[in-house]
């Protein structure tokens, strides 16, 4: 019996078929980094951590504890400034840098309570250059393990914290073009606000997840 030849043209399709499918596995593609435990150091008289996060992500999840170190005592009203602990910046192929924070990112931040004698955490978030500040009654005690997780959902922000006895979650949809996917840069802690570190401060984190897509 003699074999029928296939028309060019479903060669053609079959083809196309299959670039399409190879190319939606891979925008669709979840990479997940998982990375051991890193103390970030903040030295006296400086606002930076000593440690600085180069990877891309649209998410991430970490384990973090704050010790006595990080306790402190400023003595004015900047006591209640924020400090910088984890997040996104989003950079789009147009400009990149550090600069574009204060234009799209989201961030979870702390201060430590002198009433309390507890650590205040809150969502910290820039959107199209404006600033976005949460008030926030979750509060750890020093050496207590807790959880950040930062998502980019596309159309709004995601924040999770949680501890063994709480769990909140923060949605901001405060931003509406929907944006494509550009670069997001993990941010690193950062004391300050005005002051810088009264003295050298230990925060312990494990990086649980770094996801480079939204899905």
């Amino acid at each position: 019996m003699k074999r029928k030849d296939i028309p060019g043209y479903i060669v053609t399709i079959w083809l196309l078929i299959v670039i399409i499918i190879l190319a939606y596995m891979t925008s669709c593609e979840k990479i997940d980094i998982q990375m051991d435990s890193q103390d970030f150091i903040i030295e006296k008289g400086q606002h930076e951590s000593t440690w600085i996060m180069e990877d891309w992500g649209a998410m991430i999840v970490q384990d973090w504890t704050l010790d006595e170190s990080c306790i402190y005592d400023l003595g004015n009203d900047n006591q209640h400034d924020w400090n910088k602990l984890t997040g996104l910046v989003y950079e789009s192929n147009d400009q990149m840098g550090f600069g574009y924070i204060h234009d799209y990112s989201c961030r979870v931040v702390w201060r430590w309570d002198i009433e309390k004698q507890m650590f205040n955490l809150a969502p910290y978030i820039y959107e199209k250059g404006e600033r976005f500040m949460f008030t926030s009654d979750f509060y750890v005690y020093p050496d207590e393990k807790f959880r950040t997780a930062v998502y980019d959902y596309g159309d709004y922000w995601k924040v999770i914290i949680e501890t063994h006895d709480d769990y909140r979650v923060y949605r901001e949809g405060i931003y509406k073009e929907s944006r494509n996917l550009g670069h997001y840069k993990v941010l690193t802690p950062y004391f300050g606000g005005d002051e810088v570190a009264p003295h050298r401060m230990v925060l312990e984190s494990e990086f649980v997840t770094i996801k480079r897509t939204r899905n």
